[in-house]
């Protein structure tokens, strides 16, 4: 890691901060905005290998963990292989899916078409598309900012569900049975 990027992740989480905190509102809060838009759906992430693929997974596990709710990720070109195929499925399935697309400026030409084909092959067919683009100046800066606005749209959509984000009674659950 470079000192350039190392600054460059600070100054990102702190626009992040001062971006999506609660006194912020939705009408300029990009973490809020994408919460309600995800609220009775089911969110597909995307990210893109060698840049956001590690983010995707996050977002996807601060969404089952914080907000109590199914989500999924994938990364492509990996999910252009075979979960696209699946897209194919009744329209009551496919309706309820919202999918958010990771982007990043240091993302080949190759993979930002492939992302723009498979968002015209989507089109209409899911519940929406919500292209995500990242703030800072590096790779460390865009993946700190995408984290940080994850981690508050989880928690955001936690409490549109009504569910406390520091509750997770399955695991401890699961943490508690005893090997026979």
């Amino acid at each position: 890691m470079s000192k350039k990027g190392i600054t460059d992740a600070i100054t990102s989480l702190k626009k992040c901060r001062n971006n999506y905190s609660l006194n912020i509102p939705k009408e300029k809060n990009l973490a809020k905005q994408v919460a309600y838009n995800l609220y009775d759906s089911v969110p597909v992430i995307w990210g893109v290998e060698n840049s956001t693929s590690a983010v995707a997974l996050r977002w996807k596990q601060q969404i089952n963990e914080n907000t109590k709710a199914l989500a999924f990720s994938n990364f492509f070109p990996e999910l252009n292989h075979n979960e696209i195929v699946g897209f194919e499925a009744p329209d009551e399935v496919v309706k309820r899916i919202n999918i958010l697309m990771l982007h990043s400026k240091y993302d080949i030409q190759q993979i930002k078409t492939r992302m723009t084909r498979t968002k015209d092959i989507l089109t209409g067919r899911v519940k929406s598309i919500i292209d995500i683009n990242p703030q800072g100046e590096t790779l460390l800066g865009e993946i700190f900012s995408l984290i940080s606005l994850g981690d508050h749209i989880s928690v955001y959509l936690a409490y549109l569900y009504g569910n406390d984000p520091s509750q997770i009674n399955y695991i401890r659950y699961l943490k508690n049975i005893k090997e026979r």
